[in-house]
């Protein structure tokens, strides 16, 4: 029973090691997990949890809305949609912008405005979206379009109207 308990605690207590095929070994300690629960128990989860879906809702509208939608999006616009709506929304959450940059002016206003919304992560996924709309948008109009096969296989054949 001892013994028993001991075990318990060790394996709740004590660093755990993990060892891939062609990986060097990699400790985890449900400590860590207890710390980090601890450091947001103050936040609401419904942000915590907001946090990650914004960031995939920023990077994932533009390819798969107007994918879905619009015969016209082509791979590299879904590409570059993806890539430009997720940047967005983690420069503007991260606060990585600073109106201290310019002194006065439009892009002052502008990057103030910006640095605002930082903490809030539904504008900052609705500003990421926007932007990955828009690049999806414009990336698809000026490169290459898809295949027709490709096209009427996904959305079936234009109807003559």
């Amino acid at each position: 029973p001892a013994r028993a308990s001991r075990g318990r605690l060790s394996r709740v207590f004590w660093p755990r090691v993990h060892t891939g095929p062609k990986s060097s070994a990699i400790i985890t300690a449900p400590g860590e997990k207890c710390g980090l629960a601890w450091l947001l128990i103050d936040w609401n989860v419904a942000l915590i949890v907001w946090i990650g879906i914004g960031g995939m809702m920023a990077a994932f509208a533009g390819p798969l809305v107007m994918g879905a939608l619009w015969r016209g999006v082509t791979r590299a616009g879904a590409y570059a949609g993806l890539i430009a709506g997720f940047l967005p929304f983690v420069v503007l959450h991260t606060e990585s912008l600073s109106a201290d940059w310019f002194d006065g002016g439009v892009l002052d206003i502008v990057l103030t405005w910006l640095h605002g919304e930082g903490p809030n992560p539904f504008s900052c996924a609705a500003i990421g979206e926007a932007v990955a709309v828009a690049t999806t948008f414009i990336v698809s109009k000026v490169t290459a379009p898809l295949p027709t096969d490709h096209i009427e296989e996904m959305f079936g054949k234009a109807s003559e109207s």
